[in-house]
């Protein structure tokens, strides 16, 4: 296990933690879900300072980007910023119409990526069809407002992404690996809103 899937697993295991202290103290299993997106965040930027010194580290870089846009896009990260910094001006910069397209385009923008970065890998290409065709599809039900359906697609491909290149053998600093615990963070903490018991 690579040392970002490490770091990965322990951000996983705090909101487990957090999830058992609410179950015993509150009677319900309750998440810190969200503060996924600034975990998010926080976790890339991690990844990105790790490997400061990598050839890979462009596609570190559009990792936090994609992370920060993500954030960028979710409401309970936006007001938790503007009220620890005690600045509206925050939410009224990310709710500019460009700036929502400018995250939409570099969010996804950084799963592209990740796929050309299975195709120089000569990954077969029905792979490559594969992850497309899920991630034009969650933009497609996104863009009909469907968003169950598009945890649901991008899900898939978060988990399919990090289960692929567990089966390749990547050398240990690979940026793919990286990516993967990147990705099972997101699976795992997504998955957990749906635990409350």
């Amino acid at each position: 296990m690579g040392r970002e899937l490490k770091i990965s697993f322990t951000f996983i295991l705090i909101y487990f933690v957090f999830g058992l202290s609410s179950l015993l103290s509150l009677g319900d299993f309750v998440t810190p879900y969200f503060f996924s997106k600034l975990s998010l965040v926080l976790l890339s930027l991690i990844f990105l300072v790790l490997n400061i010194r990598s050839k890979t580290l462009i596609y570190h870089v559009f990792a936090v980007l994609a992370m920060i846009s993500r954030a960028l896009m979710d409401d309970f990260s936006l007001n938790y910023l503007a009220l620890k910094f005690k600045s509206m001006a925050i939410i009224e910069w990310a709710n500019q119409t460009h700036i929502i397209y400018l995250s939409f385009i570099l969010f996804y923008l950084f799963y592209i990526i990740t796929i050309y970065l299975l195709w120089k890998l000569k990954v077969h290409k029905m792979l490559i069809v594969y992850f497309l065709v899920l991630l034009i599809g969650s933009i497609f039900v996104l863009s009909f407002g469907l968003v169950f359906y598009w945890e649901l697609l991008f899900t898939l491909f978060l988990l399919s992404y990090f289960i692929l290149t567990k089966r390749i053998l990547l050398p240990e600093n690979s940026v793919m690996n990286s990516f993967a615990a990147l990705f099972i963070f997101q699976v795992a903490v997504e998955s957990m809103k749906y635990l409350y018991l």
